[in-house]
């Protein structure tokens, strides 16, 4: 197939025909571009590749003869042409001497048919001179990727238009191009055939050849079987791109061609990298994982694409220094240290780190301070370095008040997700494990205040003693460097870092893509929120984070195994557990992948603990940050017994049953000794699958998971101690590992596979929305209440009877 592409390419280029193929009024001149290319252009030559590049882009051409005297004149185009997704538009004018002056104007839609293959449409609205003469024309085309180096097109055109006389006729083109070093070089061939039987031309071979000979600097060559050859260059100026391009006829009479071309393309390289850009970040969102999109709201950015600029603009060869605003700091502090990973990574490469404390400066917001070179603060904030503090909230005696018994039972006495409902005040293991977390994490508070400002251990911990301060007393103590409000930010930032800076709040919004299959691919699968069976669910009326569904998160396991194209599996767990049996679901799910001979990582974020380590034992390798907050390798289970609250409101209930136990689970009455040692007994057998499988996952032996296990939450610099964790490290590091893992060579595609709501899902989460800034107010950067995102997740798990949930909510502020 090769071979036949090089020879009808060739044949195409270096063939010669003393008929010349003249421009035709219905599209303009294009540069050298195969049937394949996408692209705000591919409206006129296929409408049908805007399915597969995403990216919004923009054309503009302009081209006209050199002017010969002894040759007729030819003609003088003018395109403009945008696209955004599948959605084209474009508008096209055509001079010359032979012809009227011609416009037309044109829109285009693609539709899939599959992952691989796209049908599209072109519609041209002709508009030569003169009364009652327009017209539209159809284009209707097809595009197929099936491969990362291969595609083929096919395209009529002018259907159903046989306007000859005027320089327009119904055509059929086909055509194939490969692809060479994952885009370096693109062959392209194809035949167009003219439908019509007395064409004066029944058909003829074209051939293109683009090749990116370094980043940002693309040579184009052009042929057909008429003689005409064409030759151009484009020089990338990252985002944008200008061309020339040039035509002639070879032993011909038409006069050559010229046109140039201004375009812009996300996909675009950049050939010159002066180091000037200021990539500005600014943070006042939640950034979750999984952004919800919305017909009212914004769906705003994920945590993972505002991690991904900022590790672009880390190691991008035309950035000067990284400016990050501080609005509020929603990231977790196991978050806040993969983002300080990627700032350190910055400064390693010689970029300086400016953050600049305005709304929001408290703990967290100052852990992502200690990273930068340069500290600014607003002068009427204060700093709110003040230390980690834990609060459990206990609901015992107001259960008693009002008649309603709890009755749990856990493996094992680290398992203290119920003590809040059980118990007045905590137990001698809640308190061991409590004070054992916050010794970590204010550690590494203070290790990396230390590090970053240059200050021993000890004075931090001396100054966090004495928090809060003002601006003027956190600059005295060095804990700023300067002082400034919003609108001299930049002026202060321009004086540390030279004249010569410019800033881009706009840095990398778009992801770029090729448009086409990548030859390796990794799959980015979210297990977010508390786990329940059936599909993922949005965040509940009073905010928290969403469900992490197994019947959703089996299915894209499944996908990613049966994916060709999927070499590697990371799976991002942010979740404080939830339901044991649908947590063993997308732990045995992770099997299949592994079985299927892909790699499975795990990339824990904040929180992985409970069923979130349960689901991520499976895995070939686990990292988590020094913070991220894991382990809690326990049961637990239990009901809430109404007896007494029935008797206070008058509410009477009989019961009928038909074995001993049938009305064990009912709530007008507690367990009785026989249903609870039964109950007792199911809930020590799913403990015993639970650490067996964290022992066959982690190679450890029974006895050693039992004695990290027990229900403890540890952090994640006591995890690695105890081998629950492989690693330190964020997600690039997770990816780096899976791609090393699959043996790819090169970089890999990250892709996700999420599920899309539909209008009424909208509507709902809009009111969710409007309800809870009603309720909470206006804010959408604070937590939800503690005591409602506890009742959320129990009522999330919905008839779940055993629970593999993390003993407490977490917040670091």
């Amino acid at each position: 197939m090769v071979r036949s592409t090089l020879a009808l390419s060739a044949l195409a280029l270096f063939s010669v025909n003393s008929n010349a193929q003249e421009l035709r009024p219905d599209r303009p001149a294009l540069p050298a571009m195969s049937l394949e290319e996408d692209g705000a252009l591919s409206i006129w030559r296929n409408p049908a590749n805007n399915g597969f590049d995403p990216d919004p882009s923009f054309a503009l051409l302009y081209g006209g003869p050199i002017e010969d005297a002894e040759v007729p004149t030819a003609p003088k185009s003018f395109a403009m042409a945008s696209n955004a997704g599948p959605l084209g538009f474009g508008v096209s004018h055509l001079s010359q001497a032979t012809h009227p002056n011609w416009w037309t104007v044109s829109g285009s839609l693609a539709i899939p048919l599959g992952r691989n293959i796209f049908t599209g449409a072109h519609v041209g609205l002709q508009l030569p001179p003169g009364p009652n003469n327009n017209f539209p024309t159809v284009d209707v085309g097809l595009g197929w990727r099936p491969l990362p180096w291969w595609g083929f097109s096919t395209v009529g055109y002018n259907i159903g238009v046989d306007a000859r006389h005027i320089g327009i006729e119904e055509q059929v083109a086909a055509g194939t191009t490969f692809r060479f070093g994952e885009g370096f070089m693109e062959l392209g061939a194809a035949y167009r055939l003219n439908t019509s039987a007395d064409s004066v031309v029944p058909g003829y071979l074209e051939g293109t050849l683009n090749m990116e000979l370094t980043r940002g600097l693309t040579v184009r060559m052009s042929g057909n079987q008429f003689g005409t050859v064409g030759v151009g260059m484009e020089i990338g100026f990252g985002g944008s791109r200008v061309g020339a391009h040039g035509t002639t006829q070879l032993g011909g009479s038409a006069a050559p061609y010229v046109m140039g071309s201004l375009i812009d393309d996300p996909d675009t390289g950049k050939l010159f990298n002066a180091k000037s850009k200021v990539p500005e970040f600014v943070l006042n969102e939640r950034y979750p994982y999984q952004p919800v999109r919305s017909f009212f709201l914004e769906q705003g950015e994920s945590y993972l694409h505002l991690l991904g600029r900022l590790h672009t603009a880390a190691n991008a060869k035309d950035t000067k220094a990284i400016l990050i605003e501080i609005d509020h700091n929603p990231f977790s502090m196991a978050q806040s240290e993969e983002v300080l990973s990627v700032l350190d990574q910055a400064r390693a490469n010689g970029k300086k780190v400016v953050i600049y404390l305005d709304e929001g400066a408290d703990n967290s917001a100052y852990l992502l301070a200690a990273g930068a070179d340069l500290v600014l603060m607003n002068p009427a904030q204060q700093l709110m370095l003040v230390g980690l503090s834990a609060e459990l909230t206990f609901f015992r005696e107001t259960l008693d008040m009002i008649g309603v018994r709890p009755q749990f039972t856990r493996r094992s006495e680290y398992k203290s997700a119920a003590e809040g409902m059980t118990d007045t005040q905590a137990s001698a293991a809640q308190r061991e494990q409590i004070n054992a977390l916050l010794d970590d994490l204010s550690g590494r508070l203070v290790a990396r205040v230390a590090q970053g400002r240059n200050m021993t251990p000890q004075a931090v911990v001396d100054l966090i003693d004495q928090g809060p301060f003002t601006s003027q007393e956190a600059q005295s103590h060095g804990l700023v460097d300067d002082v400034a409000y919003p609108d001299q930010v930049h002026k202060k930032v321009k004086k540390y870092l030279g004249k010569m800076a410019f800033f881009d709040k706009n840095y990398q919004q778009n992801d770029p893509h090729t448009g086409w299959l990548s030859a390796a691919e990794i799959a980015v699968i979210f297990v977010e929120g508390v786990i329940t069976s059936g599909p993922s669910q949005q965040p509940g009326m009073f905010g928290g984070s969403r469900t992490a569904g197994s019947e959703t998160i089996v299915k894209q396991l499944r996908k990613a195994s049966s994916e060709d194209s999927v070499k590697a599996v990371v799976l991002r767990v942010d979740s404080p557990g939830g339901s044991a049996l649908a947590s063993d679901e997308i732990w045995r799910a992770v099997q299949e992948v592994k079985r299927a001979g892909k790699p499975v990582v795990v990339s824990m974020g904040g929180v992985a603990a409970s069923g979130g380590y349960y689901v991520s034992a499976g895995a070939d390798a686990i990292f988590a940050q020094r913070s991220t907050i894991t382990g809690s390798i326990g049961v637990i289970a239990g009901k809430f017994s109404f007896d007494e609250l029935y008797e206070k409101l008058g509410i009477n209930y009989e019961t009928y049953i038909r074995g001993r136990n049938a009305a064990m689970f009912s709530s007008a009455k507690p367990f009785d000794d026989v249903e609870f040692a039964a109950f007792d007994r199911m809930v020590g057998d799913i403990y015993g699958q639970f650490t067996s499988k964290v022992a066959h996952g982690r190679s450890l032996e029974l006895k050693q998971v039992e004695e990290v296990a027990r229900g403890r939450v540890w952090s994640g610099e006591r995890a690695k101690e105890n081998r629950l964790v492989d690693e330190f490290g964020g997600f690039y590091e997770a990816v780096a590992y899976a791609r090393e893992a699959a043996n790819i060579s090169g970089e890999a595609e990250l892709v996700t596979f999420r599920e899309e709501l539909g209008p009424r899902d909208e509507l709902s989460r809009a009111g969710v929305r409007l309800l809870q800034r009603s309720v909470l107010g206006p804010s959408s950067k604070g937590n939800s209440i503690p005591e409602l995102e506890l009742i959320r997740q129990i009522q999330a798990m919905g008839d779940e009877r055993v629970w593999a949930l993390m003993p407490y909510r977490l917040d670091v502020r």
